[in-house]
């Protein structure tokens, strides 16, 4: 497997920290919504 320039690591490692935050703030407010 080639590796990755690093440029497109820090992409990658910072759109999946974006995609788990996004996913906890889901999961956060669907716990604190009963009725969703």
């Amino acid at each position: 497997m080639p590796e990755l320039p690093e440029v497109e690591i820090v992409c990658r490692a910072l759109s999946t920290e974006v995609l788990n935050k996004i996913i906890l703030n889901i999961e956060i407010n669907i716990s604190n919504n009963p009725e969703g």
